[in-house]
């Protein structure tokens, strides 16, 4: 701009002091702005160039300082720190089938709780005391409930899995339909595994002077893989009438029986215990029921109440996660059933269920000499001979919802990582960021041959770390990144246009008080007449300046568009103005306009 004023056209009268507060956003609404675009120039493109570079500086001017602070400080912040390949030895039809029945229970083994860690049941006792026994106390008072729990841990083979429930309770914190998940064991197995060999391996890269992951504040271990969801819906029969299955979608009750149903609930006439009676439902009349379930309950006399449930299981795409925030060897899942919608549409695995798999949900437990669901039940509250209450279809919904979903998640329990850490120094390094990079995916920690790779399932173990950090990471560091670099881009070619083209500078005239003692030196001018309260008009800003040299004094003088009423001469560069005598003794030596 003072290249313009001096050696150029001129400026709009309203631009210098644009130029000397730049850094004031309010400029853009400013008079001297306005009148700065309703300006004529020589040249329709500096007029544009001018006017853009104002709008940009401006911003800049309000941005440059937050967007170094924000650019300077570390964010705290979820980082990729690595992770590994993992190949399973089994397949994902076995894993995950679409049908569940007999030949996936170990022959003889699962009759009894207890026998075997890959029984479907295995496991159900945490459910007593983790959550059945909360039931009696749940309501304080009429129409007052305490909340139930909503984890229950759950032992595998070498982790402890978090079993999510949502009940259809009646406290603050339910949820409708009730449903549960949990990740699958042999999933969960492997994560915990080699999730666990991770900070072995940071560890051993800091000895070496790596120290990028020395100071995180959590880790996380993650796997993408599908684990086991249910949900179920009850509805209570009085008497030995037909039981109706609720449908999905709607309240609609649809009347469903069997002749073996009706063959095992007579049976049950005389027992003192509830019953399990697992039944295939139609799928042209229950198209998303996975499997049917009727609960016989005495009430005595010989009477029996019916709760009829529809159970809906699924294989869902979710992701497993472990890591020092959760604890050791513990693994959930990382989607809340409380605060998020599990998808029980297309992109879910309908699970058929046989009865004849089902039924080993429900063992007998040797303790008691009862099954797993009585002892359940009977903690929960739930007695034979008493009536049926407001929450006695709902901890039956509960209990079902969790020995299914247990069972399903033990699909496969058998099956282990495959292959051997590589040698020592390498599998580490394999386990941190590829190629040196400071954050990013692992590698291969484990060798196997790539043949017997063919046959196995392959899982993505990846880890996040938790810690301060330099990235680029959120919407904030972004726009200050660009803001930056914008106003780098600018220094930078005007740098180079300064010193390649223009050859020219100058330091006069940067400040207002420079600027006034230049206008007080030179002569009152007609076009600000008027002026003297202040300018309101749009127009005396659109006036035309320059910086003329009279003599050798330095003046501020309003032109024409043609220049036909100039008054001096241009400034030459590299001449002193003012009387050279002074220059030495008073501030007259700040007269000498500095070009190169």
């Amino acid at each position: 701009m003072r290249r313009e004023l001096i050696v150029g056209h001129g400026l709009p009268f309203g631009s210098i002091s644009i130029g000397l507060s730049i850094t004031n956003i309010s400029v853009l609404w400013s008079k001297e702005f306005l009148g700065t675009c309703l300006a004529r120039f020589n040249s329709l493109r500096k007029k544009w160039f001018l006017l853009v570079m104002i709008v940009v500086c401006a911003i800049l001017g309000v941005t440059v300082g937050p967007a170094s602070a924000t650019a300077m400080k570390p964010q705290l912040d979820d980082w990729k720190a690595g992770g590994t390949s993992l190949w399973l030895n089994t397949t994902i039809d076995q894993l995950w089938p679409q049908q569940l029945n007999s030949t996936y229970i170990l022959d003889g083994a699962c009759q009894t709780a207890g026998s075997n860690d890959a029984c479907p049941s295995t496991g159900w006792d945490a459910f007593g005391e983790g959550y059945a026994t909360f039931w009696p106390g749940l309501e304080v008072e009429p129409g007052v409930w305490r909340a139930l729990p909503r984890y229950v841990r759950v032992p595998a083979k070498d982790s402890v899995l978090e079993l999510q429930v949502g009940a259809s309770d009646q406290n603050l914190y339910s949820i409708s339909p009730t449903m549960t998940t949990m990740p699958q064991a042999v999933i969960a197995d492997a994560i915990s595994a080699s999730g666990e060999l991770w900070p072995v391996a940071a560890w051993t890269v800091t000895q070496l002077g790596k120290t990028r992951f020395q100071y995180r504040q959590s880790s996380t271990y993650n796997i993408g893989a599908i684990q086991p969801a249910t949900r179920i819906k009850c509805n209570v029969t009085y008497g030995r009438d037909t039981p109706s299955f609720p449908l999905w979608g709607d309240d609609t009750l649809v009347p469903y029986t069997s002749d073996p149903l009706q063959e095992s609930i007579k049976n049950e006439l005389n027992r003192t215990d509830l019953a399990l009676n697992w039944i295939e439902l139609p799928g042209d009349q229950f198209e998303s029921s996975s499997i049917g379930v009727v609960v016989t309950i005495p009430v005595g006399r010989g009477g029996l109440d019916l709760i009829a449930c529809n159970v809906d299981a699924r294989w869902m795409n979710l992701t497993t996660t472990s890591g020092t925030e959760i604890g050791p060897r513990m693994v959930a899942s990382s989607l809340n059933v409380y605060n998020s919608t599990l998808d029980w549409g297309n992109s879910s695995k309908r699970v058929i269920i046989g009865p004849d798999w089902a039924q080993y949900l429900n063992p007998i437990d040797p303790t008691t000499n009862k099954s797993t669901f009585n002892t359940l039940a009977a903690e929960a509250g739930i007695g034979t001979n008493q009536p049926i209450t407001v929450a006695t279809p709902v901890i039956v919904e509960s209990l079902l919802a969790l020995m299914i979903t247990n069972g399903l998640s033990r699909v496969g329990y058998n099956s282990t990582i495959q292959g051997d850490l590589k040698p020592e120094l390498v599998w580490e390094e394999q386990f941190l960021p590829a190629s040196g990079k400071v954050f990013g995916y692992g590698q291969h920690a484990y060798e196997i041959d790539p043949e017997l790779r063919k046959g196995y399932m392959p899982l993505q173990l990846t880890v996040t770390v938790r810690g301060y950090a330099y990235g680029t990471n959120g919407a904030a560091i972004i726009t200050s990144l660009v803001v930056l670099l914008t106003y780098s881009a600018l220094a930078i070619a005007h740098s180079i246009w300064i010193i390649c083209f223009s050859r020219m500078s100058s330091n006069s005239w940067e400040t207002i008080s420079e600027v006034t003692a230049l206008a007080m030196n030179s002569p009152p001018t007609s076009a600000l007449r008027n002026t003297c309260a202040g300018i309101s008009t749009i127009q005396t800003f659109s006036q035309r300046v320059r910086i003329l040299a009279v003599s050798d004094h330095l003046e501020m003088a309003f032109v024409d568009h043609d220049d036909s009423e100039i008054g001096g001469t241009a400034v030459e560069p590299n001449r002193y103005y003012g009387n050279k005598q002074d220059l030495e003794t008073s501030d007259l030596r700040r007269s000498r306009l500095k070009c190169t």
